[in-house]
């Protein structure tokens, strides 16, 4: 489902016009977005929240030239399902998201494991 699905689903269950519901999309995007640039966090309680993260500097490595990097600190953004996201997916039939046999899973990038919190 993209941006445009979403505003036609909520014009139609709220019965508002999909000029209103986009105009409310885009307020949303917006907030969120100048709420983590203050380095703070944007939370629908229930739902998501979005936090602002510092990744420290790390050793990486370079897969094309093979050799060793060094990757500089940077800030990143924590997105945490809530209740209501983790409930959803709760019934989700789980072989039809399993890796095909013999092929590498999908690994989520685990930044949490880099995070350092800056002082408040």
């Amino acid at each position: 489902m993209n941006k445009q699905d979403i505003v036609k689903a909520i014009a139609k269950d709220t019965e508002l016009t999909q000029v209103a519901v986009n105009k409310m999309i885009n307020s949303l995007e917006r907030l969120v977005s100048d709420c983590l640039a203050r380095g703070e966090k944007a939370q629908l309680t229930g739902f998501v929240t979005f936090k602002p993260i510092y990744r420290a500097a790390r050793k990486g490595f370079d897969p094309i030239n093979k050799v060793p990097m060094d990757i500089a600190p940077a800030m990143g953004v924590s997105v945490k399902a809530g209740d209501k996201i983790r409930e959803a997916i709760k019934a989700l039939d789980i072989t039809k998201f399993a890796p095909a046999p013999g092929t590498e899973p999908e690994v989520e990038d685990d930044a949490e494991a880099d995070i350092v919190t800056p002082a408040q």
